[in-house]
């Protein structure tokens, strides 16, 4: 190698292992001011060796998306993103009614919110892949909804406010991980189910209410015997539409609480006490009324001092 190929082969390392100490690429975006994030004068774009304002904005396509301090990025439409960093300072807030999808990225980054960043959800954020960071930091406020639209992964730590909903609708055959927090809302929706899940809760207080559309040809439980510590308290209504709910399905030994303080409609599907045939369940019912139409009741035990029973408990 002469001289000159070696200075410029040098030179090209120089540049390269400095792109690489900065973790910066071609194709990188970084906030430049507060505003939408649809709007390109809110961003700058990394050509490479500097950075230069933006002539688009970013989405999926593009490289990583950092967030900066001082400075909030509105999502007034719908956009598709990944490897998106907000860091301590920064915050992303989701319009009502826009829907922010996280593309699937290797289950590497999609969204991770700094322990002083926030991302605030006024609308729908559709979880293909990844959202992680403090409970403190996602917020997810009366009206929005966090849909898990993938098999296993995670449900992201966060604050859920009144009016909230948790959706999983992605859900085939392992159940992601996070699911025993204290949401408002939950809605399973599952066709593609293929295997029994559960949501592992234990001590956790729902605060409206959980409605079940769909499992496939499954069972989704609220906990299992091995998870299962302390009552599990349902603040309003029951609705299975569709699918299989219960309060568990292991066979495993253990006595299961679960309170009711709203009604319980059932206008389809199956609904069960327990169907676990080795653990006693009691399912206390505060509310007015239990409905049941086109639809099926369904308890499982094959020992005689197990005792599975709904318990109708409001006075009077």
């Amino acid at each position: 190698m002469n001289a000159t190929r070696l200075l410029c082969s040098t030179v090209l390392l120089v540049i390269f292992g400095s792109a690489l100490a900065l973790g910066q690429y071609a194709d990188d975006y970084r906030s430049a001011a507060t505003g939408n994030w649809s709007a390109a004068g809110t961003w700058e774009r990394y050509s490479g060796s500097a950075w230069e304002a933006a002539t688009t904005a970013p989405t999926s396509a593009v490289g990583a998306v950092t967030i900066q301090n001082g400075h909030t990025v509105t999502v007034a439409g719908d956009v598709t993103v990944d490897s998106v960093t907000i860091l301590a300072g920064g915050q992303v807030v989701v319009d009502p009614g826009v829907t922010l999808t996280i593309a699937y990225n290797d289950s590497t980054l999609g969204i991770d919110v700094d322990s002083l960043g926030t991302l605030l959800v006024n609308g729908i954020i559709r979880c293909e892949g990844k959202l992680s960071g403090e409970d403190t930091g996602i917020i997810f406020a009366d009206g929005s909804v966090y849909d898990h639209a993938r098999n296993s992964g995670s449900v992201p730590m966060s604050t859920w406010q009144d009016g909230s909903t948790m959706r999983l609708s992605g859900v085939t055959g392992l159940s992601p991980s996070n699911t025993n927090q204290n949401f408002y809302n939950i809605e399973i929706d599952c066709p593609a189910m293929t295997a029994n899940l559960n949501l592992g809760m234990s001590g956790n207080t729902i605060g409206g209410d959980v409605t079940v559309i769909r499992t496939g040809p499954q069972r989704y439980y609220l906990t299992a015997p091995n998870a299962y510590v302390d009552p599990i308290t349902i603040n309003g209504n029951i609705y299975v539409l569709g699918g299989v709910l219960s309060s568990n399905g292991s066979s495993s030994q253990a006595s299961i609480v679960v309170h009711t303080w709203g009604n319980v409609i059932v206008t389809g599907g199956n609904f069960g006490c327990s169907r676990g045939s080795g653990t006693s369940v009691s399912w206390y019912l505060h509310g007015d009324s239990m409905v049941v139409s086109n639809a099926t009741l369904q308890n499982s035990t094959s020992s005689p001092d197990r005792v599975q029973k709904f318990i109708f408990a409001k006075q009077g």
